[in-house]
């Protein structure tokens, strides 16, 4: 089986994070015997990209000899419905849903997410198969009509072995950090409002008046390969957003058995919410800290069950990746494949 991954979202120098759960899904798929090339166009470099990358997929559809295209953003289908168009190679098409901006609660207050939406539907009404990474997606761009679309959740999976369960005292000698902590790691960048970092630094300075020693480590300038440790070494993580799809650092955190302050966003209820270690809060600042000192509770026990629950779902990036194998193959043989 030979596949035309279409993505606008791959890592690159400058940005090693940036879509990295498509670049794992690819190389789990290699593992498994598919025959995969990679078309990314990186959009937030430079625009022209989507026009260079156009030219280059039709050249590649009627260069090669591929099973189906594989896209992984509303953009980048629109380019291989172009592409498959103008190449003349009728070749299915299925589409991984990851835009979890459709879930944003303040999307019909947002202009561009207004359009954009449109823009969604009107892929997503055109492609052989979806693969929304969340449950509620399709749903949110389609309404009933979502229900005649076939598809099926498959969430990227994470990587079990890259992201493990370590002592965090060797973690921090390893990353040099010092004092006893605890330790508060809020993995995103602070300039990204949606994030909320601003609930992040309040709730810990209300958490901080209980545990002076306390110290929050800021995400967003963190190397590729120190994420891991980063995660290891730390007490707790507090994921704050406004809205999410499947946020893979959630994933992360769990495969390393560390535990979790989070919005009630995305899937994390749904697949989590009933784990010791995964503790929602309302959104509050004081809220938020009382959910922090919850969570300092469960770093002194055992593992409670992070890595067996992702196992359970079929949420390794080689478990993940034999599902969306599944959807090609269900395709190859002319059903839907969900």
């Amino acid at each position: 089986m030979r596949v035309l991954v279409v993505t606008n979202m791959y890592p690159y120098e400058a940005a090693p994070y940036y879509g990295i759960f498509v670049k794992e899904q690819v190389e789990a798929l290699w593992r498994l015997g598919v025959e995969i090339d990679v078309e990314a166009h990186l959009g937030r470099i430079s625009k022209w990209r989507y026009l260079t990358g156009l030219r280059s997929l039709v050249g590649r559809l009627r260069g090669g000899r591929y099973d189906l295209i594989h896209s992984h953003h509303t953009y980048s289908t629109i380019m291989a419905l172009a592409a498959r168009r103008l190449s003349g190679k009728c070749l299915p098409i299925v589409q991984t849903f990851h835009e979890g901006e459709v879930l944003d609660p303040q999307r019909g207050r947002r202009r561009h997410l207004r359009s954009s939406m449109r823009l969604k539907a009107f892929a997503l009404r055109r492609v052989d198969a979806v693969i929304p990474v969340e449950r509620r997606m399709l749903g949110a761009v389609l309404g009933a009509e979502a229900e005649r679309i076939p598809s099926q959740v498959i969430p990227p999976g994470v990587d079990l072995d890259r992201f493990n369960v370590e002592d965090p005292r060797e973690a921090r000698r390893r990353l040099g950090w010092s004092g006893e902590g605890p330790f508060i790691f809020f993995p995103y960048a602070p300039g990204k409002p949606a994030k909320r970092h601003d609930l992040a630094q309040a709730a810990f300075e209300r958490f901080r008046a209980g545990h002076p020693e306390a110290k929050l480590i800021i995400g967003g300038q963190i190397p590729h390969d120190q994420m891991p440790a980063t995660i290891r070494a730390s007490d707790v993580l507090l994921i704050l957003t406004d809205y999410e799809a499947s946020p893979m650092i959630v994933k992360e955190a769990l495969a390393s058995e560390r535990p979790i302050v989070a919005t009630d966003v995305g899937d994390i209820r749904e697949y989590f919410g009933d784990l010791s270690g995964v503790l929602l809060t309302d959104g509050r600042a004081d809220n938020t800290a009382a959910k922090l000192d919850q969570a300092i509770e469960i770093v002194a026990r055992d593992a409670f069950g992070g890595r067996e629950r992702l196992r359970e779902l079929e949420l390794g990036v080689d478990q993940s990746a034999g599902r969306v194998f599944a959807v090609y193959e269900g395709l190859l043989r002319g059903s839907s494949g969900l």
